[in-house]
């Protein structure tokens, strides 16, 4: 509960009083015994809006299976006048091992400078586990510092996105869009909010960019005061392959807070969704497949340090090679798509090799 609370209390921002009440949350999921895991959805909400809270008493849950319950809200604490910490708890035991997309879609989404959608566009959170073998896990939990979104204008922003792993899984970071979806469907297949911008595209200023080994955020510089929608997707990871993957979202509030100011980079987009591994740069690989979730298509983009070949593939989780492709024309940047229509529903490992190095990741089919 120190967690959830801290989260809360980093976001007490006074909010605009009209219908937009949801300020971000997180889904976490433990494993406890089989394949029954406890569910927590933690959501944080604008009190001034008195009605949007008592709307929020109870959401409803997908479960990835097919299946959707009702969960009733377990705790509100009033964190500060304007906002109120909500945590929705319940168990649940699936039929048989697999993979999981836990989601909830919730209408009344916070307006921010970087995110106007229309107001029928859901709030969306997800978290996919795996309740296979070896695979079961617990998805980490979001331990901020009490500062973490309070940033000034005009001066860099060096903030953490500390997610802490109780199996003590590696984890790796990524900033995206946040989560939305089709209406009329409370468990249609999530996507990025269209109405959105990355917090430095607003002003077309600055860099906006996360550390995918560190969750370390820098923001180099903002200049626009106002509250900042800002999301995430935490992957997990165990002997180098991905087990699990967390979206969460929050708001970024930044103020004049007077001080000197830092000479502002030349503006470079911000990158959604890469994954960079290696330890310097000489050895850094930016690896993407997208989306994932995945449906018909699968693209995967590679962008290297240098011209390189390189190779993917993609598996079954039992090792059989399902496709691949051979980019035999040296170059920095590849792209390959695949086709996967055909494909059942499940987990798929992704790997790239770069001149005998691998770099694996896992993909899943809807």
């Amino acid at each position: 509960m120190k967690t959830i609370t801290t989260w809360a209390l980093c976001c007490a921002l006074t909010l605009p009083t009209y219908a937009s009440h949801l300020l971000g949350g997180q889904i976490q999921a433990r494993n406890t015994t089989g394949n029954t895991y406890e569910i927590t959805v933690v959501l944080l909400l604008d009190r001034t809006n008195a009605q949007g809270t008592a709307e929020t008493s109870t959401i409803p849950l997908c479960l990835g299976d097919g299946s959707t319950i009702t969960l009733a809200r377990a705790t509100q604490r009033l964190i500060d006048p304007a906002v109120s910490e909500n945590v929705y708890r319940a168990s649940y035991t699936y039929a048989g091992p697999g993979v999981y997309r836990l989601t909830t879609q919730l209408l009344n989404r916070t307006t921010t400078v970087n995110a106007n959608p229309p107001a029928e566009a859901p709030f969306v959170l997800s978290t996919t586990i795996q309740a296979t073998g070896n695979f079961r896990n617990a998805s980490p939990a979001f331990e901020p510092t009490a500062d973490f979104w309070q940033v000034s204008t005009n001066q860099r922003a060096s903030l953490r996105f500390r997610f802490v792993d109780a199996d003590n899984d590696s984890l790796s970071y990524a900033i995206v869009r946040p989560l939305s979806a089709a209406t009329g469907n409370g468990c249609s297949a999530p996507t990025g909010l269209n109405a959105y911008q990355f917090p430095n595209d607003v002003a077309r200023a600055g860099t906006y960019k996360l550390d995918s080994r560190t969750g370390g955020l820098i923001w180099d510089a903002p200049t626009r005061a106002g509250q900042y929608s800002v999301a995430v997707v935490i992957r997990e990871w165990r002997n180098g392959i991905q087990i699990g993957e967390t979206y969460a979202e929050t708001v970024i509030r930044v103020q004049d807070k007077g001080g000197a100011s830092t000479t502002l980079p030349p503006y470079e987009p911000a990158t959604e969704n890469s994954l960079v591994t290696g330890t310097s740069p000489e050895s850094e690989v930016v690896f993407w497949a997208s989306p994932n979730p995945m449906q018909h298509r699968l693209t995967v983009q590679l962008r290297l340090n240098a011209a390189r070949t390189a190779s993917v593939h993609l598996y079954s989780l039992a090792g059989h090679p399902v496709a691949s492709a051979e980019l035999t024309t040296p170059q920095r940047d590849h792209t390959h798509t695949f086709e996967v229509g055909n494909l059942p529903a499940g987990l798929y490992i992704l790997k790239a090799n770069v001149d005998g190095r691998v770099i694996s990741r896992t993909v899943l089919k809807q």
